[in-house]
């Protein structure tokens, strides 16, 4: 006798298991003398025996007709020569990159949410700082366009710094203050 057969011993040799089979019995029984069952049972029957069932179940498990247009045939056929060249794509890029150096970087990036964070706020910081530049080359320096790009550039800033001291700010008062305030309104 193994270790499942004693332990399932042991739970059917209990007083709870005992009882709650027996009130699960007591109640399937009762519900099979019921009149409701009775009554559910002949509703059950005469809809089977309606012409309703009868026009719905010759509509509903019959091959659909959409299925024999050459339209369909068509989709078909180029979405399986969609689907294999997309295949062949996958296998292929999937050979290139296993083992790569780069993109186990870019797993070992993504890997965290903090990680994630710190990659997406350098990389706001970077597409502010550029748009900024580009702006100055090309001269249409504006003060709505200085506005946007410092402002994309102090989001991305605030987004890598919060990342980079998340430790720091779980352990603030402010922080621990706030989340018991939350987590009482739960």
């Amino acid at each position: 006798m193994n270790n499942n057969d004693e332990k399932a011993g042991v739970l059917k040799g209990s007083i709870l298991f005992r009882a709650i089979s027996a009130i699960f019995k007591a109640v399937i029984n009762t519900y099979n003398a019921s009149f409701v069952k009775k009554t559910i049972a002949k509703i059950s029957y005469v809809f089977r025996q309606s012409l309703t069932y009868k026009a719905l179940s010759g509509y509903i498990n019959r091959r659909p007709l959409y299925r024999e247009s050459f339209a369909y045939k068509v989709i078909m056929f180029f979405a399986s020569l969609t689907d294999k060249l997309f295949g062949a794509v996958n296998r292929i890029i999937t050979a290139i990159i296993s083992g790569s150096i780069i993109v186990d970087i870019v797993k070992e990036t993504f890997s965290t949410p903090q990680s994630f964070g710190l990659l997406s706020g350098f990389l706001l910081m970077g597409c502010g700082f550029g748009a900024m530049l580009s702006s100055v080359i090309k001269g249409a320096t504006t003060p709505s366009v200085i506005f946007i790009c410092v402002g994309v550039f102090v989001f991305g800033a605030l987004i890598s710094s919060v990342c980079a001291h998340i430790d720091i700010i779980k352990n603030s008062f402010i922080y621990r203050f706030f989340a018991s305030v939350i987590n009482s309104l739960k």
